[in-house]
């Protein structure tokens, strides 16, 4: 790896929601996949979940900020699946793959929470 990385975010739920609730179908599709929205939308608090994993997303592309500039890098690269214990994880497209094999990462860990007032997420790049 050509040196660390660490990619943190922050969203506040209000803000997310202001975004969230003007938001298009087709706006929504190019930042969540169809099993995040469905999974989060089980959930208790979907939108707090949802706000989560944008902030996961966030952190992940902060640590391509070269190729996040130049679109070649998006929120739909990024996937949050979780295991059976509910630990987070992200699952890349072949494109997020590719990128990281240019910096030799070979792996993405996160870690994501959230209150009733914000969301934070990290990822770190090993």
């Amino acid at each position: 790896m050509n040196k660390p990385r660490c990619g943190v975010d922050l969203i506040e739920i209000d803000r997310f929601a202001r975004f969230f609730d003007k938001a298009t179908s087709a706006q929504l599709e190019a930042i969540f996949t169809h099993d995040e929205t469905t999974y989060c939308s089980n959930k208790e608090k979907p939108l707090q979940s949802l706000a989560a994993r944008f902030a996961v997303k966030e952190a992940c592309i902060k640590l391509f900020p070269k190729e996040a500039s130049s679109k070649e890098v998006d929120f739909i690269d990024v996937e949050v699946i979780v295991d059976n214990y509910g630990a987070p994880s992200i699952k890349m497209t072949p494109k997020l793959k590719e990128i990281m094999q240019r910096y030799q990462v070979s792996s993405l860990s996160t870690s994501i929470s959230h209150t009733e007032q914000s969301a934070i997420a990290m990822v770190v790049a090993a």
